[in-house]
C-alpha cells in the first residue's frame, strides 16, 4: 500500500491492551490509525477525521457502541463507513439488534472467537484490499 492509498482507521475500544495490539498491527499493516477509549470520543473524532473504517467495540463508557453506531447510521444510512463491531458478550439479542442497526456495512466479530490477524483480515475485506 503506497502512501496515497493509505487508509485510516479509527479504533474505538475502553480495553487498552486490545486498542494497543489493534493500533501495532494496522500501522504495521500500512494503515493510519486514531484511538479512542469512550464513545463521546468515537463519535466526535468520526465526525472531525472522516475515517475509512471503524472497529468499535460495544461496551464503552460515556456513550455505548451500540449508540454510536445508531448515530452514525442514522445520519449516513447504509453508505457511510464500515463499521466492525468487537465485543466479548455473544448476547444473540444485542447481535441482533447491531445488525439491523448496522445495515450491510456492519460486521460483528466476537473479541473470545478472534485473533488479531482474523481482525486485520476482516478490514482488508472491508476496505476491498
Amino acid at each position: 500500500m503506497n502512501e496515497q492509498e493509505t487508509k485510516t482507521i479509527l479504533i474505538a475500544d475502553d480495553e487498552l491492551d486490545l486498542r494497543d495490539a489493534l493500533e501495532t498491527i494496522l500501522t504495521s499493516e500500512g494503515y493510519t490509525t486514531r484511538c479512542v477509549e469512550n464513545g463521546e470520543e468515537a463519535f466526535e473524532v468520526y465526525h472531525t477525521e472522516h475515517p475509512d473504517l471503524l472497529v468499535l467495540d460495544l461496551n464503552m463508557p460515556k456513550k455505548s457502541g451500540m449508540e454510536v453506531l445508531r448515530q452514525i447510521r442514522s445520519e449516513e444510512g447504509d453508505q457511510g463507513v464500515p463499521i466492525i463491531i468487537l465485543t466479548a458478550h455473544a448476547d444473540m439479542d444485542r447481535i441482533a439488534d447491531a445488525t439491523a442497526i448496522g445495515g450491510m456495512k456492519t460486521d460483528f466479530l466476537s473479541k473470545t472467537d478472534k485473533s488479531l490477524a482474523d481482525i486485520v483480515a476482516h478490514v482488508r475485506q472491508r476496505l476491498g484490499e
